[in-house]
């Protein structure tokens, strides 16, 4: 197979591939050094309640063999996967396109980055139920199976779906229309809930935001969905914050707006994020990080990436007056 990746490749005309730059920046399409990929974040702009709650983080081993497995792809398969999904883009959407192919694997952060963040003494299984709304491969998701006791996922995508309930390594893989639907599903699926089968303790929702026709609404009914007081809510997203909705083959802007800077700093974006949609939905920033989302490229670049912030949240719990 190595010979015949030679030979095609040396057929294949593609863009010359900087050794010393090999990540794209999605959205602008500059070349980056892998010590170019952002981490940190210039504190003293972010308020000073959300400053204090900055938790830096740093490319590590997880992290950098990744990107060696999307440096290691030949110009051939790269070209070859690349051409099929840009010709399923006519019918299917990218996520649907990438689902068939098994190809578009990203990488948001490694296990012992989560860990970190969720204030977890190393990746050791604890008790607990966690949700992954918009759960894509289920790639991302592996990364939480470890510290949760059980793992559910929800995907609206049907090729995801399936390549999901194929690992075979999730309590339930369920296809839901509306997220308030998932403990119901869930619990349908055999999954053991807590508060009666009605909430999770955590719940994940990883570069979903910036892809959904309504955010503010969705951030309520996962208000809903999450254990107060000790629940978890983590949510990754790409700033500055460009939102667009896939329908079908096409884009189009998302039915709530939220009219942010698009050209927005990323610490002026947090802060944005925070005060018109956290805040406002019933939510408490508990931590916040910044890292690089990362993609597997095509035949342009072996490496993609975007700048993320990754927010802990937490739902303030209700306490009766007859406590």
């Amino acid at each position: 197979m190595s010979i015949l990746q030679n030979l095609l490749d040396s057929f294949i005309v593609a863009p010359k591939i900087s050794e010393e730059k090999p990540v794209v920046c999605s959205h602008c399409g500059a070349r980056m050094t892998l010590n170019d990929l952002a981490y940190g974040a210039k504190v003293s702009r972010l308020p000073p309640e959300l400053a204090e709650r900055f938790i830096q983080l740093d490319r590590d081993e997880e992290t950098n063999t990744f990107l060696n497995s999307c440096l290691r792809r030949s110009k051939t398969s790269r070209y070859i996967s690349a051409k099929l999904a840009q010709l399923l883009r006519v019918v299917l959407s990218r996520t649907s396109a990438n689902g068939v192919l098994g190809r578009g694997s990203m990488f948001v952060m490694s296990s012992a980055q989560l860990s970190k963040l969720l204030g977890k003494d190393g990746v050791q299984a604890t008790e607990g139920v966690l949700l992954d709304v918009g759960a894509g491969d289920g790639k991302v998701t592996e990364k939480f199976l470890p510290m949760f006791s059980d793992v559910v996922t929800t995907e609206r995508s049907m090729p995801m779906v399936r390549r999901m309930k194929q690992s075979g390594n999730y309590a339930a893989v369920v296809y839901a229309e509306d997220v308030s639907e998932c403990a119901r599903l869930a619990t349908e699926a055999g999954v053991e809930l807590p508060s009666g089968g009605t909430r999770f303790d955590a719940v994940a929702l990883l570069n979903v935001l910036d892809r959904c026709d309504k955010p503010l609404s969705l951030m309520r009914q996962l208000h809903g969905l999450v254990e107060g007081g000790s629940g978890r809510v983590i949510i990754a997203v790409v700033l500055p914050f460009r939102p667009f909705v896939e329908h079908g083959a096409e884009r189009r802007s998302p039915i709530e707006r939220l009219n942010m800077d698009p050209n927005a700093s990323w610490e002026q974006s947090v802060k944005d994020l925070t005060d018109k949609l956290f805040l406002p939905t019933g939510f408490q920033v508990e931590s916040i990080s910044r890292v690089p989302y990362l993609a597997e490229g095509d035949l342009y670049s072996p490496v993609y990436g975007l700048d993320d912030a990754i927010f802990v949240l937490s739902v303030p719990k209700v306490i009766s007056e007859d406590a």
